[in-house]
C-alpha cells in the first residue's frame, strides 16, 4: 500500500509491526508482558484498517483525510508511535548482563522499533505533524 502527497510517495507495510512483535513474543528471556504487545498490534491494525477502507493500493492523503478524516488518522498514528517508543523503552530495561547473545538480539529488535517509528514519522508533514 502507498499513499502520496504530491509526488511524494510513502510505503509502510501492515505487517512489519506484527513480525516484529511475533518475534519478540518467542523469546522466553524478554520480559514484555503479552497484553502490551497485543495492544501494540491492534493499534498496528487500527492504524492500517483506516487505509484498507480505501479500498485501493495507491491514493492521496488528501483522499485518506476527506475519506477517514485528518483527527482520527493522526490519532491512530500518534498512538502507535508512542507505543513503539514504550516498547524500546523496556527492552532497553531488560535484564542482558552477562549474555552477549540476548544483549545483541535486544539491540537489534530496538534498531528495528526506531527505523519503523522514523519511517512514521517522516512520512509526508501533511501527514502527521
Amino acid at each position: 500500500m502507498s499513499a502520496a502527497t504530491d509526488a511524494f510517495g510513502v510505503e509502510f507495510s501492515n505487517y512489519r509491526v506484527p513480525m516484529l512483535l511475533n518475534r519478540i513474543k518467542k523469546r522466553r528471556d524478554i520480559m514484555i508482558e503479552p497484553g502490551e504487545l497485543q495492544f501494540i498490534e491492534s493499534l498496528n491494525n487500527t492504524l492500517f484498517d483506516t487505509f484498507n477502507r480505501m479500498r485501493k493500493s495507491e491514493f492521496f492523503f488528501d483522499e485518506l483525510y476527506e475519506s477517514e478524516g485528518k483527527a482520527r488518522v493522526e490519532t491512530a498514528v500518534n498512538e502507535l508511535l508512542t507505543s513503539l517508543d514504550s516498547l524500546n523503552t523496556q527492552l532497553a530495561g531488560q535484564d542482558m548482563e552477562g549474555n552477549q547473545e540476548l544483549k545483541d538480539r535486544v539491540d537489534g529488535y530496538r534498531r528495528m522499533l526506531a527505523s519503523m517509528r522514523g519511517e512514521l514519522r517522516d512520512c509526508p508533514a501533511p501527514l502527521w505533524q
